[in-house]
């Protein structure tokens, strides 16, 4: 035994009762440590720290086989379906303007709940619930009259790939889709399947254009082939490999949507403040400007995503500038959420209601309760008075309500305002 061993052996004896120091002892030569502890267990005292060392450094996790076959078997499954569900308007001969303006969300939101049901293993009873609800929202939505005019059709529409996507969170969750936790956890794989969807994008965008590139230069077109047959799998495979990846290999890419978060808040900050700050110096109305509008609603749905990305970090370390950047980031959201408000108000006052005003007057009240209760989440923790959790709580707490006003704008609406 070399004397750099012996040293390290009778520092163990030595604080063989004392966690704090094995464990510094440990984190400065790990596999030293390891090696050490392990071959001289028969030297050292009877203490009740060696057993949870002995477990803890002869502990192997089992390494999972990189996409196992069954794992394989339902990614190809999962693709063939979305193809195919996005290729029947060539087979069928339907309008695509008609065909993909109701079911664009039914070429992945499906694929996605089927997924979870899979990696859930849920009983059959539970796969044909799910199945008869997407079946039944089909039909409903695919029998509403055609107008392109219509204004509730186009709100309808326009909520339905959000509904569904509530609907695979509830998947996602199983039997415990009440539970606050596993709504964050859904929204928080949301983020790493958005970064994994973009590099999976960027790298097949770089694949395609290389190979189209050497198919020209033997005078093959390609991209004739790709557009009419592949593309229809090749689009909705990128989302759905990309979603198997995040949730087979949780640890490949969980801390990049927190990061991204963190560095982008402070500037989204600035950005909002002198935003204000130019629209109060310059004059500028936002009341009759529908451009306004739909820019502050796109503005508040990042700001919800950066703060649940950057203050439900699954690390649960967020730094206190980032929670005070955060909480002010929140606050000029509500600000400008309130300018909002009220230039839909006016619109209402002047113009009278309209399904458009109604549902976007709706959501900004929804998002402002929302952004409030997340803000005061926010300050308390700056204070001392609340954890992450409560955080957390705060954000899934109004998924609920996000999914019955979704329900509300493509159910009911196209029947209170009689399809206009």
């Amino acid at each position: 035994m070399t004397n750099q061993h012996v040293s390290l052996l009778e520092l163990i004896q030595q604080n063989i009762s004392n966690s704090k120091e094995l464990e510094k002892l440990y984190q400065s030569q790990p596999q030293q440590f390891k090696s050490t502890f392990l071959s001289n267990l028969n030297d050292l005292p009877n203490a009740p720290l060696i057993e949870f060392w002995k477990e803890r450094l002869s502990f192997t996790v089992e390494k999972k086989v990189v996409f196992a076959k069954d794992i394989l078997i339902v990614l190809l499954s999962l693709i063939g379906i979305s193809g195919i569900i996005a290729k029947l308007p060539v087979w069928l001969d339907i309008a695509p303007e008609f065909y993909f303006q109701r079911n664009i969300g039914f070429i992945l939101f499906p694929a996605v709940t089927a997924f979870f049901l899979f990696k859930n293993k849920s009983s059959n009873t539970t796969i044909g619930a799910y199945s008869l609800i997407v079946i039944l929202i089909a039909a409903f939505i695919n029998l509403l009259p055609y107008n392109q005019q219509s204004q509730t059709l186009m709100i309808a529409c326009m909520y339905l790939p959000f509904f569904l996507w509530t609907i695979s969170g509830a998947a996602s969750a199983g039997s415990s889709f009440r539970k606050y936790a596993n709504w964050i956890s859904y929204l928080q794989m949301n983020g790493d399947w958005l970064v994994m969807s973009a590099i999976l994008s960027i790298t097949g965008g770089i694949v395609t254009g290389i190979t189209v590139g050497l198919f020209e230069l033997i005078q093959v077109k390609l991209e004739i082939i790709l557009s009419k047959h592949i593309l229809y799998w090749a689009l909705p495979a990128i989302p759905i490999t990309a979603l198997i990846l995040v949730n087979q290999f949780p640890n490949l890419i969980n801390k990049v949507a927190p990061t991204i978060a963190n560095i982008f808040s402070p500037l989204v900050l600035v950005v909002l403040i002198a935003y204000l700050t130019t629209l109060l110096l310059t004059g500028k109305n936002p009341y009759n400007n529908r451009d306004f509008l739909i820019l502050f609603n796109v503005m508040l749905i990042g700001v919800m995503a950066l703060i649940l990305f950057a203050s439900g970090n699954k690390q649960e370390s967020t730094s206190k500038f980032v929670h005070i950047n955060l909480t002010a980031l929140s606050w000029v959201a509500i600000a400008i959420n309130l300018i909002a408000v009220s230039a839909i108000v006016f619109r209402i006052v002047q113009g009278g209601f309209t399904p458009n005003r109604v549902t976007v007057l709706g959501s900004n009240i929804l998002i402002l309760v929302h952004l409030v209760w997340v803000s005061l989440a926010l300050t308390k923790q700056i204070k001392g008075k609340k954890d992450t959790t409560a955080i957390q709580n705060a954000i899934a707490l109004f998924i609920p309500a996000y999914m019955i006003w979704a329900a509300i704008n493509i159910f009911i609406f196209p029947f209170l305002f009689g399809g206009k």
